[in-house]
């Protein structure tokens, strides 16, 4: 009987140790996690919210809040989190606004933009986010370019949570850095066999880089299942659109919609069902203002990309400059009725 009781205590301290030591490494993994926040935040990653940018705080009474959503030309994909659409908009916004003798009036801009997202997402995007209490929305639509997997297609953290994991990222890509020299180099297969990393600092590398994807995949197992994204239905995609449109009349004080330019068959089809529909729907509708972004010239010009299709800092700009006075129209509007 004694013997026995020995065994099942010794097995209840084991199971103790153990699951201490599950709580001291979920600790660790979590520390870890917002170390690594701090160092992308603020150039290509998501904030522990999952979206761009500084944490947005409690809003204030006097404060004007905007919203982006759309793609990756909205995300700003390529560009630091300090230079998007959304942050060039209300730079613009803050120049017209803050006048001598009159009270200043706050902006905060907030990209939810995310790259590879498409219309029939834009409404969840706007629900899962509707905390933050916008008074504008902006929705920057790639006429069809996208179908890449959801935030919560990608994280089963973010699924359960809402927050977004960067570890499993920064751990892969510093991997990289140690490997082959640069993050760069890391994702491009080509060059990997030019190393001039020791071959500590590789071997280092190859282990953060598993250790990064294996945190991924079992990220990964909890994730929602990763639906079919497709855009290959004009008329679908315009009533899902203009659905959206609806959804954020209804939820804000007014409603930027900026389109990108039609650069491809597909972009094309779909600017032919969507601008007739949202031309109607401006003309009924007291705050609501479209931006065809097909106007700005620079947006047309190749060199202005990174890669082939994102924008660079002067092309953003460009674009952020044409959707800015359509928020300061809608600003001065509700300004307007306020006084009456």
């Amino acid at each position: 009987m004694e013997r026995a009781a020995n065994v099942t205590r010794g097995r209840g301290i084991a199971i103790a140790f153990v699951l201490q030591g599950l709580v001291l490494f979920a600790i660790a993994v979590v520390g870890l996690d917002l170390y690594a926040h701090k160092r992308v935040d603020t150039v290509a990653g998501l904030n522990i919210w999952g979206y761009r940018g500084a944490v947005a705080h409690q809003k204030q009474s006097n404060e004007i809040r905007l919203v982006v959503v759309g793609g990756a030309r909205a995300f700003g994909l390529g560009s630091a989190a300090s230079w998007t659409i959304a942050t060039v908009v209300r730079q613009e916004v803050m120049l017209a606004i803050d006048r001598p003798g009159h009270a200043i009036r706050q902006m905060v801009s907030i990209t939810l933009a995310w790259p590879g997202s498409l219309p029939e997402s834009y409404a969840s995007t706007l629900d899962h986010f509707a905390y933050l209490n916008p008074d504008y929305i902006c929705i920057y639509d790639d006429l069809g370019v996208g179908g890449a997997p959801l935030r919560e297609e990608r994280s089963g953290v973010f699924a359960l949570t809402g927050y977004w994991p960067a570890l499993p990222v920064a751990l892969q890509e510093k991997g990289m850095l140690w490997r082959f020299g640069s993050v760069n180099a890391g994702y491009a297969t080509v060059l990997r066999s030019h190393s001039t990393s020791g071959l500590l600092r590789r071997a280092a590398g190859a282990g953060l880089q598993f250790a990064g994807r294996a945190l991924s995949g079992v990220d990964g197992l909890f994730a929602r299942t990763a639906a079919v994204h497709r855009a290959d239905d004009p008329e679908r995609y315009a009533m899902q659109l203009m659905e959206v449109v609806d959804s954020a009349l209804a939820r804000s004080r007014g409603v930027v919609v900026a389109v990108s330019p039609a650069e491809s068959q597909l972009q094309t089809s779909t600017a032919r069902s969507v601008m007739p529909r949202l031309e109607a729907r401006v003309s009924n509708a007291k705050r609501l203002r479209l931006v065809n972004l097909a106007e700005e010239p620079m947006l047309l010009d190749e060199s202005q990309r990174l890669d082939g299709w994102n924008y660079g800092g002067d092309a953003i700009a460009a674009a952020a400059r044409r959707i800015a006075p359509a928020v300061i129209d809608l600003i001065a509007a509700d300004a307007a009725a306020s006084s009456r």
